[in-house]
């Protein structure tokens, strides 16, 4: 824009790049990633490209967090979901700081990255109680379903509930443990149900 502004033309079939002397910022927008040599962090680089993906941030139902002055109530508060980095639970690797963690169940059925056959819809089947076997998301070799939707009203498909069992290994070795986690999913958006008013978060 400055350059149109004082009377440079970018020539058809070209781009302009410029080049500070100093690290300004970096992210995504309009489905692009521009990474900062300050910003060569795995676990920041993947959320970047996530973006790019289409994915959108991950948030909780507690209203008490904000992650900064800027983020929503609730917003990057959801731990062990890549698209809360910087706030995620993650371990630090030799060259390139902090480590990826694994995304939720919700974002990887977004992504397609969940066999289809093997996330459950309860009661799809009419029947209003059932047993389930979860494997975990970071284990899909494992028998079991990796995902459990449970819709909060079934005249409405965008909102329901997410079951999914998480296992401290791999890309998720920075959670705190093995663990069965909900999430309520409202307009196209996961929330991490937290236990609000409680200790531990």
């Amino acid at each position: 824009a400055t350059a149109k502004s004082n009377g440079y033309t970018i020539p058809t079939g070209n781009r302009i790049v410029a080049v500070t002397n100093d690290s300004q910022d970096a992210g995504a927008a309009g489905g692009q990633v521009l990474l900062s040599p300050g910003a060569l962090d795995v676990g920041f680089a993947a959320h970047e490209m996530l973006h790019g993906y289409g994915l959108g941030h991950s948030w909780s139902n507690d209203p008490s967090y904000q992650n900064a002055s800027w983020s929503g109530k609730g917003e990057y508060d959801d731990p062990w979901d890549e698209m809360s980095a910087m706030a995620h639970y993650g371990w630090t690797t030799a060259r390139y700081g902090t480590a990826a963690v694994g995304l939720n169940g919700f974002h990887l059925d977004k992504l397609g990255w969940l066999p289809k056959n093997r996330v459950v819809t309860h009661g799809a089947n009419g029947v209003s109680t059932a047993s389930y076997t979860l494997a975990s998301l970071e284990s899909q070799s494992t028998a079991g379903s990796l995902m459990i939707r449970v819709p909060f009203d079934p005249g409405d498909l965008n909102h329901y509930y997410t079951v999914e069992y998480r296992r401290k290994t791999g890309w998720s070795r920075g959670i705190p443990g093995d663990t069965v986690l909900f999430h309520e999913v409202k307009g196209g958006t996961p929330y991490l149900l937290r236990q609000v008013g409680t200790t531990g978060r």
